[in-house]
């Protein structure tokens, strides 16, 4: 399945999820940013090509920034635009065919899934208990390199680029009188045998919290997984994971 294709179906499959139930009743701004303490396992392959082995991915520290805009105008969505680092190097033995090179023994793959999130939602309840629904279209450019360590010529790299809208979830709980709340996010959608989901949980302790300006550190844990299935003629069952600490602004 090409790239578009998929993309077009998972546009068609979102439509229509997000409906405006509820405005905020002032206007907010709401920043942060995140270190994702991330390491990653999974296979990559082309399509159709039989394959073995595993690669695991070093553990990196991934940056994550995201500000967000909410206000009282009924029907037009809230905004959130969020960005993520995603590099990584796996290594492994295998034995697969990619991009027409067989590679055999011990490899290096350089993956660079960055992307950047748009997304537009309303919410749904906005009390001690938050919920926001509503579309994350995901903007991706990157790239996948096979190495063979032994003979580092045989090397191959697929690149891609291209949109990606899901759905996307988020609620939050405060604990009255404490200064803490817990929440997540979730961003997420299965177009036949390819699927990709994204969610985070944490807990939240603001230290200043007053009219003007909330500060919240965050501490919490974040999961990416990546299974497409002849999407560019790319085979990939990918999952990064790990614990984040964050800082959030808002106004």
């Amino acid at each position: 399945m090409k790239l578009k294709n998929w993309l077009g179906i998972s546009a068609l499959a979102t439509l229509g999820v997000a409906a405006p139930v509820q405005a905020d009743t002032v206007l907010g701004l709401t920043a942060g940013a995140q270190v994702w303490d991330m390491d990653g396992k999974g296979g990559i392959g082309t399509a159709g090509q039989p394959q073995s082995g595993d690669l695991d991915f070093a553990k990196d520290k991934q940056n994550v920034y995201y500000v967000a805009l909410e206000h009282p105008i009924p029907l037009i969505p809230n905004i959130k635009l969020k960005h993520t680092d995603l590099e990584s190097r796996g290594t492994g033995s295998v034995n697969f065919t990619f991009e027409g090179s067989t590679f055999t023994g011990d490899v290096t793959t350089d993956v660079d899934f960055s992307h950047n999130d748009i997304i537009l939602y309303y919410e749904l309840l906005d009390n001690v208990v938050s919920l926001d629904l509503g579309l994350n279209v995901m903007q991706m450019d990157g790239f996948v390199t096979v190495t063979e360590d032994a003979n580092p010529a045989n090397r191959e790299r697929v690149d891609f680029d291209g949109y990606l809208p899901t759905l996307y979830i988020a609620a939050q709980a405060e604990l009255p009188l404490t200064g803490l709340s817990i929440g997540g996010e979730f961003s997420g959608l299965a177009v036949g045998d390819s699927s990709f989901y994204d969610y985070q949980v944490q807990i939240q302790y603001n230290v200043i919290d007053n009219m003007a300006i909330d500060v919240g550190i965050q501490l919490g844990y974040r999961e990416t997984r990546l299974e497409l299935d002849d999407v560019d003629n790319l085979d990939t069952d990918l999952t990064f994971s790990g614990p984040y600490a964050g800082l959030q602004v808002h106004f």
